[in-house]
């Protein structure tokens, strides 16, 4: 690692167009760009997990940039103009290089904000009803999955929770989320509780309530509903694709820890700074 590593975290030798495009030319974007690039230097080197973690900007550097409470309208500015450009440069720049379709791209944060001010200029925390968005790695796009009120208050179409997320995320790295299971104390613990569900819907965004996840069956099939366009062997139930691929990855007969092989190869998990 000591060898591999400054060579994998620096972006000097990349071409001046690939450093424009996640926004290295200005300083507005340049500090997240700069992680968003780095992140896709080490995705394609091979490193499972990536986090990118938004907590500086050219006016200000904190754990929790996004935690608006106060100074909402000069705040929320900042935060979307920085990362905005960078986050579509990496998305853009996983799809030239044919990364995108194994590399799960997760975008959100610790819970949502109220639509209603808290104070003159702030917003305070609310996990009933928010927003976060996948793509790559076996997601279907351009789908909106949940709904709010009118208030944006409660989610009250396709309500979903954060272990449904997780189950999902999990199914799509190839691995069944109850067979990560272990007992102590008397009891049986996973990262899903007992209550995660692994969501049949395929969806790009979401939209629901805590938060919610996309559906990759493990059934083979061929010229179905769901398949991709252009391939139609390729089914994003988790068909067998053309070459004998299962949406990025060898078929894994194994009924092991990984189960059935996943679509998404690689996790790039873009987070929002807030922290507790």
């Amino acid at each position: 690692m000591q060898r591999e590593a400054p060579e994998a975290f620096s972006v000097e030798g990349e071409t001046e167009t690939t450093k424009k495009l996640y926004g290295l030319d200005d300083k507005t974007t340049e500090i997240f760009g700069t992680q968003c690039l780095m992140a896709r230097r080490l995705v394609e080197r091979g490193v499972r997990m990536v986090q990118v973690y938004h907590t500086q900007t050219v006016e200000r550097t904190s754990c929790q940039l996004w935690d608006q409470h106060g100074n909402l309208r000069a705040g929320l500015r900042a935060n979307c103009v920085a990362t905005d450009k960078p986050i579509a440069g990496l998305l853009k720049d996983l799809k030239s290089r044919g990364l995108l379709e194994d590399t799960l791209v997760v975008w959100g944060g610790e819970f949502g904000r109220t639509p209603t001010a808290e104070n003159t200029d702030g917003r305070e925390h609310h996990p009933f009803g928010f927003t976060m968005w996948m793509a790559g790695g076996g997601v279907k796009g351009g789908i909106v999955h949940g709904a709010t009120d009118e208030f944006g208050w409660h989610s009250v179409q396709d309500k979903v929770h954060v272990h449904d997320l997780h189950a999902t995320i999990l199914h799509l790295m190839g691995m069944d989320h109850k067979k990560l299971t272990y007992r102590y104390a008397g009891r049986d613990y996973r990262l899903t509780d007992v209550y995660g569900k692994r969501r049949r819907i395929p969806i790009g965004l979401i939209r629901s309530s805590c938060i919610s996840g996309l559906h990759r069956d493990a059934s083979g099939c061929r010229g179905c509903p769901d398949a991709y366009p252009g391939d139609p062997a390729r089914c994003v139930r988790g068909g067998r694709g053309s070459g004998g691929r299962v949406c990025g990855h060898r078929p894994n007969r194994d009924d092991g820890l990984r189960g059935r092989a996943g679509p998404a190869g690689r996790t790039v998990a873009a987070h929002r700074g807030e922290c507790r």
